[in-house]
């Protein structure tokens, strides 16, 4: 039951559904056949639609076969026809042009010889009636025709021809504009010049140019003239050349005289006589008020021609450019460098000068002698400051060499005085604690700084004051010339260290002169010590901060001088003395010889009484004591080491030698105040004092003073003992005696 009941809603389903699907199938052959019916349509309306464009494009396709056709039978004809004859036509072109190009050359060739030819014809008259300029100004364009015509073809033959032709009327013409200048330009008085004449007799006169025909060339215009020639140059060249020689160069070089101008009476240059200036130099703005004067002369000369204002300013730029750098070379040397400041504070006052030169500048360049941006001379006088330095520095070695050069024999007596200028208080460089103890670091000696009691040249107090006033200007200087000043005192120094010996070699052996010598270097030292510290705060701040101001290199240099002459004087008065002690036979046989020896020791004494005169208030008395004193000890070691070669030494002959050598010892102690030690200053003096006493001594005491040590100071036993042997027999006490002497 219940299968059927299925069987037949499956079978009701089957129906339903198959009903359906023939619906659906219905539906979609209409979309179909609707899809078709609009395909069809749309395709026969294209299909329409390119029928028609086929028969148009056919129709198109027909005409254009038929242009092709007609351009290429056009084509044939043309190459067939009318090519030949385009051809035909260029070519006859060309010779027409050709032919016509060549007419136009024969005109253009006939028009040019045509006005040369005019020229020519008219150059007689012209020359005849002066005129000049106006030849000149044809020949020039001559020479342009004739350069066009033989551009344009004219024959080789007559361009040589006529160019002759040219070349001699441009030298005739230049050979009268010539002469026409001698006659316009004369010199007077060329031939008359002598260098002791004050007033050189030199005249110039210009006036205008008068040909034959007695028409007037002025000069301008014969400048021009000679200008369209090209032979203006050497003409201006020769001008200024006698104008430098015979009317500058004498106005710079003699300050007696000044150029005068007569413009009213003709173009007059002259000299006259001015009154005599004080000055060495001529002053800047004098000189150039003069030189002016002889250039508005020359420009007067120049003035523009109504023809051709250039020719002028050509004319004056040759002048000018020929003169101008001889100009600034003698103006710098006679003017300005004379005029430089010889004080830094004059320095202010000197810009006059600049502002003179600079408007003498001006002016040149406005009348067209030198370019508007020459500054040759302004420059150098601006940087005068730089020149005043140099010229200082100059003036300053010049100095101090004429100084050293004019060293005499003057003196003068130095005290004890401090160095020249003030001494500044002294820096604390010294580490606290470093003293010995009581010693305070800012007390110093009162004659720390002090300069002995001496005699001095004259020559060398003067030659360190200009040392000072040198360096007071360094300090009220600044930069480069403050550095220079310094500078400059250092090489015044070395000047000194050079000539002062050369100066002093021909005086070398004469005591006085000497001693004076070594004063003089011991003076400069002293003060070079303190020199730098003294003016080292008071110089530019730039110096002393990167500078080393100080002179204390040359201290033991200068100071070395004296002392070298010192010892090379006392070296050969020391030789002197031997020489003299020499007469002494080496004190042997002293009782036979006794004249002899007193000679010999009387001739010492005069020599050293004589060194005592001249050198006592002269050398330092320090330096003095010990010169003395080391002469004095040279002869007591002479006379010591004589006597104690000596193998015997009689009785008599030791009381001799005892009194010819008291004789010596008295006369020598007045050499010496009576408060002088003169053992502090006599190394010999005990030794020979001892040697003396035991000329005249007995054995015994001769033992007692060894065995006292003495004599163990001043002689060795071995020196003792021979002179025991010498001057005592041998005996057995004598033999005693020398076994004490160890």
């Amino acid at each position: 039951m219940a299968d059927s009941l299925l069987a037949a809603v499956l079978g009701k389903s089957s129906r339903f559904v198959r009903e359906d699907l023939d619906i659906l199938i219905k539906q979609l052959s209409k979309k179909a056949d609707a899809i078709k019916s609009e395909i069809y349509d749309l395709v026969k309306q294209r299909r329409q639609e390119f029928e028609q464009v086929y028969a148009d494009t056919e129709e198109w396709r027909q005409k254009i076969s038929d242009l092709v056709r007609e351009r290429e039978r056009l084509a044939d004809r043309i190459e067939n026809e009318l090519i030949g004859k385009v051809i035909e036509a260029t070519d006859r072109k060309k010779v027409l042009k050709a032919e016509v190009q060549t007419i136009d050359d024969e005109l253009n060739v006939l028009d040019h010889l045509c006005k040369i030819q005019d020229q020519l014809e008219a150059f007689p008259a012209d020359f005849q009636y002066g005129n000049f300029l106006l030849i000149a100004e044809r020949l020039r364009d001559m020479e342009s025709d004739m350069s066009k015509a033989l551009n344009a073809g004219c024959s080789q033959e007559i361009y040589d021809t006529v160019h002759l032709e040219w070349v001699d009327q441009k030298s005739r013409l230049v050979e009268k504009l010539r002469e026409l200048w001698l006659k316009s330009v004369t010199w007077k008085g060329l031939g008359d010049e002598e260098e002791h004449v004050e007033v050189p007799p030199v005249q110039l006169i210009v006036k205008p140019a008068v040909s034959n025909a007695g028409s007037v060339l002025p000069l301008c215009d014969l400048l021009l003239a000679l200008d369209y020639l090209g032979e203006m140059e050497k003409v201006v060249k020769s001008f200024r050349e006698k104008i430098w020689i015979h009317c500058m160069d004498h106005t710079v070089e003699n300050q007696r005289i000044k150029p005068i101008s007569n413009l009213n009476q003709g173009f007059v240059l002259c000299f006259k006589k001015t009154t005599a200036s004080q000055n060495k130099f001529e002053t800047p703005g004098i000189l150039y008020e003069k030189l002016l004067v002889i250039f508005k002369f020359v420009r007067e000369i120049f003035s523009s021609s109504e023809k051709d204002h250039a020719a002028s300013r050509r004319a004056a730029e040759l002048f000018g450019s020929g003169v101008w750098p001889s100009i600034v070379e003698s103006t710098i040397k006679k003017a300005i460098k004379p005029a430089t400041p010889s004080h830094i504070k004059e320095l202010d006052t000197f810009q006059v000068v600049v502002k003179n030169t600079r408007d003498f500048e001006a002016t040149l360049a406005e009348y067209g002698f030198i370019p508007h941006d020459t500054n040759e001379l302004s420059e150098y006088a601006t940087e005068i400051r730089s020149q005043y330095g140099n010229k200082k520095c100059q003036d300053a070695l010049s100095r101090a060499r004429d100084i050293l050069m004019s060293a005499d024999h003057s003196v003068i007596n130095t005290d004890e005085e401090s160095s020249l200028g003030e001494l500044l208080p002294l820096e604390r460089t010294v580490v606290s604690g470093s003293l010995p103890p009581g010693l305070d670091e800012s007390v110093l000696n009162p004659k720390s700084f002090q300069f002995p009691a001496c005699q001095i040249s004259e020559w060398v107090k003067n030659f360190m004051d200009f040392v000072y006033e040198t360096l007071m200007e360094a300090t009220e200087s600044a930069g480069e010339v403050a550095m220079n000043l310094f500078a400059s005192v250092r090489n015044m120094i070395d000047l000194f260290y050079y000539l002062a010996p050369n100066q002093h070699k021909k005086t070398q052996d004469v005591p006085q002169l000497a001693a004076i010598f070594h004063n003089n270097c011991l003076y400069v030292s002293h003060h070079l010590k303190t020199l730098g510290h003294q003016f080292k705060r008071r110089l530019p701040p730039t110096m002393q901060s990167n500078f080393v101001a100080t002179f204390v290199d040359f201290v033991p240099k200068v100071r070395r001088l004296g002392e070298d002459c010192l010892l090379a004087l006392l070296t050969s008065q020391r030789d002197a003395l031997f020489a003299s002690l020499s007469g002494a036979n080496g004190f042997a046989d002293a009782k036979d010889n006794r004249d002899s020896i007193d000679r010999a020791l009387r001739q010492v004494i005069r020599q050293l009484q004589m060194l005592n005169r001249v050198w006592k208030g002269v050398l330092p008395h320090g330096i003095f004591l010990k010169s003395i004193g080391t002469l004095l000890s040279a002869v007591f070691g002479k006379v010591v080491r004589s006597v104690l070669k000596l193998e015997d030494i009689g009785a008599e002959e030791g009381k001799t030698l005892h009194s010819l050598f008291s004789f010596l010892l008295d006369s020598v102690s007045s050499l010496f105040q009576p408060d002088v030690d003169k053992a502090t200053y006599v190394r010999d003096f005990a030794r020979f004092k001892y040697l003396r006493d035991l000329l005249d001594a007995s054995l015994q005491e001769v033992v007692d003073l060894w065995e006292m040590s003495t004599l163990s100071k001043e002689f060795s036993s071995e020196e003792i003992r021979h002179l025991i042997r010498a001057v005592f027999k041998n005996t057995q006490r004598r033999a005693n005696a020398l076994c004490k002497i160890k």
